[in-house]
């Protein structure tokens, strides 16, 4: 699917939180988190990993909008194992730029 592209992997994890407005997550340090429902449901490293979902608003609001949190780093997870750690603050940016490119579309 991807070329080997931790950019391009991002996006499609970007893409798929906005467009299924579901998130998947462990809770740890850092907190891991998924995007894509068919992706988590396939991959046999989920199978014993108790791995909670959420809406991606109710995280919007809960999460990315505490300035408190804006420097808690998280894992992006990507065929169950960590792609890019990255704040909060910057996943809030980084949602919003995808969300203003497809307004242009």
């Amino acid at each position: 699917m991807f070329e080997n592209d931790t950019t391009e992997r991002y996006e499609f994890f970007l893409k798929k939180l906005i467009e299924e407005e579901m998130l998947y997550y462990i809770k740890s340090v850092p907190l891991k988190l998924w995007s894509g429902k068919e992706l988590v449901e396939s991959l046999e490293f989920f199978k014993d990993i108790n791995i909670e979902k959420v809406e991606f608003y109710r995280f919007y609001a809960d999460n990315l909008t505490k300035k408190d949190l804006k420097q808690t780093e998280v894992s992006i997870m990507y065929n169950g194992e960590t792609e890019k750690i990255i704040t909060l603050e910057q996943l809030k940016n980084d949602i919003n730029d995808v969300r203003d490119r497809k307004k242009f579309l």
